[in-house]
């Protein structure tokens, strides 16, 4: 008897024509967190259907990833342009990134070609994201018919000149800020002539102590956004959190580009910022002692990295968080009789000298690492897997006694 929709989620009480469907079969990847379900439909369900059913599924299970395989056992009539604006939702919540590039688009359908026409200089970045992948795995699951998904850039006259005006705009409101900024610097300037010495000295001392790397005020005027939250429409952002990675690169036009990925414990970004030939040296030796920074820029798509990046005008540095180390008070010392190292393969990524290391510096007087490890030389010849653990067992507990 088939397995029908209906009588294995009897608590789905929604009008869904997928509870006619056959469940075929179902998965559960808990590594990837992730359900597939394949089923056999009589006739077509739509796109809300299919979102609706998705939502119920994952609240059940407590999934935060659902596929489909779907067959249908009559054929299915193309609606794809009457769909496209729920399709485009459906990706939208899917992806929340791509979504004011695919909204405003439009398709063109020829043959097993689907165009999405696109306003924007963004075929790129959707190609990154594979954005393309999951639109033809879903309208194989819609329409039991496999297309192919192009993304296509038409940018018309009045799309172009409306760029161009902004980019202007841009232009002459950075024109004015530099002759404000270059205003204020001279009377600045004049007014620190007529000080004294010693609180010329004064000002030097505390412009050394500033946390000011990049920029021309430490004071960051936008409110802090958490990285995974940003999409290539964001436009001016602050973030802050662990610089993880640094590059320096020397341009043509003498400048120097500095590169790092900031990680602010919810995901991590490429920034990156011009420093001028005259403040290299200064710049770039704050630069490479730092570890957290709080910083401020405009939000672009690398075309060469096919990714989201951050183009930083202000950078301050922020005091480096104080990593607590644990320690072992007790009096009575335990010994540990079951650890891995990274040679125990899916059970540990710590090295036997951290371990020892560790238990050394808590008053240990021995462990037993009890490695596993296919191929190792504690697995040779035919004995049993068990007879090799415990082999190993007792000749890494023999080696670290003797120490």
């Amino acid at each position: 008897m088939p397995n029908i929709a209906r009588d294995i989620f009897k608590d789905f009480n929604q009008k869904n024509n997928i509870l006619d469907c056959v469940i075929d079969n179902i998965n559960l990847y808990k590594k990837s967190n992730k359900i597939l379900i394949e089923l056999t439909s009589p006739h077509k369900f739509s796109i809300k259907e299919l979102m609706e059913f998705e939502e119920y599924l994952k609240v059940k299970f407590n999934v935060q990833k659902i596929e489909f395989n779907v067959k249908y056992s009559e054929k299915v009539e193309l609606t794809l342009e009457k769909d496209w604006q729920d399709i485009v939702k459906y990706i939208a919540i899917k992806m929340p990134i791509v979504k004011p590039i695919i909204q405003e688009s439009t398709i063109s359908i020829e043959n097993k070609t689907v165009s999405i026409i696109l306003k924007t200089n963004t075929a790129d970045f959707l190609k990154s994201y594979k954005v393309d992948k999951a639109l033809e795995r879903l309208l194989l699951n819609l329409y039991a018919e496999k297309y192919i998904i192009k993304c296509v850039e038409n940018l018309d006259d009045e799309v172009i000149k409306n760029k161009h005006m902004y980019l202007e705009n841009i232009e002459k409101e950075t024109c004015k800020t530099l002759l404000e900024n270059n205003k204020k610097t001279t009377q600045e300037y004049k007014k620190s002539e007529e000080d004294d010495i010693n609180s010329v000295e004064c000002k030097e001392e505390s412009a050394e102590k500033t946390d000011l790397i990049i920029g021309r005020s430490n004071k960051i005027k936008e409110n802090l956004v958490k990285i995974k939250d940003l999409s290539i429409d964001y436009g001016k952002v602050a973030i802050e959190g662990k610089v993880i990675s640094k590059d320096t690169r020397e341009l043509k036009t003498g400048k120097t580009l500095l590169v790092f990925n900031v990680y602010d414990g919810t995901s991590t970004i490429t920034c990156k910022a011009f420093v001028d030939p005259d403040k290299k040296e200064k710049v770039i030796g704050r630069f490479e002692k730092v570890n957290r920074v709080k910083l401020q820029g405009n939000v672009t798509f690398d075309t060469y990295a096919k990714e989201i990046t951050i183009m930083t005008n202000t950078l301050l540095e922020l005091p480096d968080f104080e990593v607590s180390v644990r320690k072992d008070l007790a009096k009575d010392k335990r010994v540990e009789l079951h650890m891995h190292t990274q040679m125990s393969q899916m059970d540990g990524i710590t090295s036997a000298t951290d371990l020892i290391n560790r238990a050394a510096s808590w008053g240990m007087k021995s462990i037993a690492i009890t490695d596993h490890r296919s191929g190792s030389k504690f697995s040779r010849g035919k004995k049993s897997s068990r007879q090799n653990r415990n082999k190993s067992y007792i000749w890494c507990r023999s080696i670290f006694s003797s120490r």
